[in-house]
C-alpha cells in the first residue's frame, strides 16, 4: 500500500465518521420511529476482527447511511442511530482514533493487527450485504474471508 493510498483510506474514515455522527444525530427526531436497533459481530475466517469501522449503505436512494466504530468483535447500533429497514451494502474500513490518548499499547497493537487483516475487497459497499427486517432482532454476524482463504 502506498502513502498515498494510506492518507486516502485515512482522509475517507474521518469524512465516514464524521458524515456517520452528523446522520445520526441530525435525523433522530425525523425518523426515528422508522430505525430499528441493530448489533452484531464482525468474524474474518470464523475468528472476531478486534477493530474496524463498518458503513451501512442503503440500497434504497432515500435510506440514510449510518456508519458505526465496532470494538472487541461487536457493534451496537440504538435505534435512535439504526438503521431503516431494507437492504444495505456494507463496507468494512480500517479503523484508527484520531489520538491515541488513553490507549494502551496493548490496544495500539490491535489496532493496527485488525487493518492489516482487512481484505480490499470488503472497504468498498457490494461485497457484503445485509437485510434489515421491521419486527425482528436485527442480530447480525457479517463473515469476511480472508484472502489466503479464498
Amino acid at each position: 500500500m502506498t502513502e498515498f493510498d494510506i492518507c486516502h483510506n485515512a482522509l475517507r474514515i474521518l469524512f465516514l465518521t464524521s458524515l456517520g455522527l452528523l446522520i445520526g444525530c441530525s435525523r433522530t427526531t425525523e425518523n426515528s420511529a422508522a430505525r430499528v436497533p441493530v448489533s452484531g459481530k464482525l468474524l474474518i475466517d470464523q475468528r472476531p476482527l478486534q477493530y474496524a469501522l463498518l458503513e451501512f449503505v442503503p440500497d434504497d436512494p432515500e435510506g440514510s447511511q449510518v456508519s458505526t466504530v465496532m470494538e472487541k468483535g461487536v457493534f451496537q447500533l440504538p435505534q435512535e442511530q439504526g438503521l431503516t429497514p431494507g437492504l444495505y451494502n456494507v463496507a468494512v474500513l480500517r479503523y484508527a482514533p484520531e489520538t491515541v490518548d488513553g490507549i494502551s499499547a496493548a490496544q495500539q497493537q490491535e489496532m493496527a493487527a485488525s487493518r492489516a487483516l482487512i481484505p480490499e475487497r470488503y472497504q468498498s459497499p457490494g461485497a457484503l450485504t445485509v437485510v434489515i427486517e421491521a419486527d425482528k432482532t436485527n442480530d447480525l454476524t457479517l463473515n469476511l474471508v480472508s484472502q489466503k482463504k479464498r
